[in-house]
């Protein structure tokens, strides 16, 4: 993985990473204003996901369809960049719009390299989120565990988290700390 969580708790706050050379290259990161006023929550499934397993399958698909798989890389990180600039901008609907298109891509990666990157609980829950102004994605590299939910308003968001326990999954009550990692 990218380690991007790592730095996330030491630095604090909300942080931007970007790997234009590849993850096997060094990042450039820095901080990120954050949700920008655009509802989110994070979801737990109850059930951890092995993302060594998942990595092994991705792995699989590209070398079996490196053109396939550039494609589905290509549209997560277009969704990457509209949800990045949907939050600079404070836009909820083109947040939510960027978050689907997110959850979109990754299923097909996980359709497409036989891993359980979008399970079908979070299906469930993505297709519940959508006519309530709402979407889902998956966290890190997927597998249902961890998802983030974005909001088009307040009202959309409490819609989503009551109904998400339908599909298996609890609120996690989290918020952005500033500080991030700090001495006792």
């Amino acid at each position: 993985g990218s380690g991007v969580d790592v730095l996330a708790s030491a630095l604090g706050g909300v942080v931007s990473a970007r790997f234009p050379r590849g993850l096997d290259d060094d990042g450039e990161v820095g901080a990120h204003p954050g949700f920008g006023g655009v509802p989110w929550a994070v979801l737990w499934s109850g059930t951890p996901a092995r993302t060594s397993e998942m990595i092994g399958r991705v792995d699989g698909f590209r070398a079996r369809d490196p053109a396939g798989f550039e494609a589905v890389l290509d549209a997560i990180e277009r969704a990457t960049r509209a949800l990045d600039e949907a939050l600079r901008a404070g836009d909820a609907r083109a947040a939510v719009r960027a978050v689907a298109g997110h959850c979109a891509a990754m299923a097909e990666l996980g359709d497409r390299a036989g891993a359980p990157v979008v399970t079908e609980p979070m299906r469930r829950l993505a297709a519940r989120a959508e006519p309530m102004g709402a979407a889902v994605k998956p966290s890190g590299a997927g597998g249902g565990d961890v998802v983030i939910a974005v909001a088009q308003d307040a009202d959309a968001l409490e819609a989503l988290l009551e109904g998400a326990a339908g599909c298996g999954f609890t609120k996690v009550p989290l918020a952005a700390d500033a500080r991030g990692v700090d001495r006792l």
